[in-house]
């Protein structure tokens, strides 16, 4: 009996234990989708902040862009004032003028792609920790779903046990019972 009631006890101590790790693995797996939303959310700033940054060198370009083309304006109105250098000569310096402006603003376009691109690839990484945190929680399910039936089982049989040893005290209990008339029916025919 005493052995029974042990075992039922340890059944219930196994179930609080079972509540405790629940509760830990579900604080592990909030702090870890807190943690890669606080990244994807540092992925997406990165992103607003390059945007930003191509903003102001489009604009930074454009004013460039003005201040080449009249450059190019007072150039041209000097020149045909002049009239020394020859239409080549004019054509291969506004040629220099504008192919240093346009390297200048190729390199610097590159490496805003070059820069993007990488974000690009860091937020598809992230995308991809998201997806396998998925596929862990449902491996979590499933793997407390059967611990929950096993345990399910464990009480089952624990009570079929203690429905088993009630029945043999009662039985006993009526035997001792019996017994003990018997005892008291002879020593009352004794006297």
């Amino acid at each position: 009996q005493i052995k029974e009631l042990d075992g039922v006890k340890k059944a219930q101590s196994f179930h609080a234990t079972v509540q405790d790790r629940l509760d830990h693995i579900e604080k592990r797996l909030g702090d870890s989708v807190d943690k890669h939303a606080e990244e994807l959310a540092a992925a997406h700033a990165k992103i607003d902040q390059l945007r930003g940054k191509v903003s102001e060198e489009k604009i930074a370009r454009e004013k460039h862009h003005t201040g080449v083309s009249e450059s190019l304006k007072q150039e041209l109105s000097k020149r045909e004032k002049d009239h020394h250098a020859s239409v080549d000569e004019r054509l291969i310096y506004l040629e220099g003028l504008v192919g240093d402006s346009a390297d200048k603003h190729t390199k610097d376009l590159d490496s805003h792609k070059a820069e993007h691109s990488k974000l690009v690839q860091e937020v598809k990484a992230r995308d991809s920790q998201h997806s396998s945190l998925g596929e862990r929680i449902s491996y979590l399910e499933t793997l407390l779903h059967d611990s929950a039936e096993n345990h399910a089982k464990e009480l089952a049989a624990a009570a079929a046990k203690m429905d088993q040893v009630h029945s043999r005290v009662v039985e006993e209990r009526s035997v001792r019972e019996q017994h003990h008339m018997q005892v008291a029916r002879m020593l009352s025919q004794d006297k």
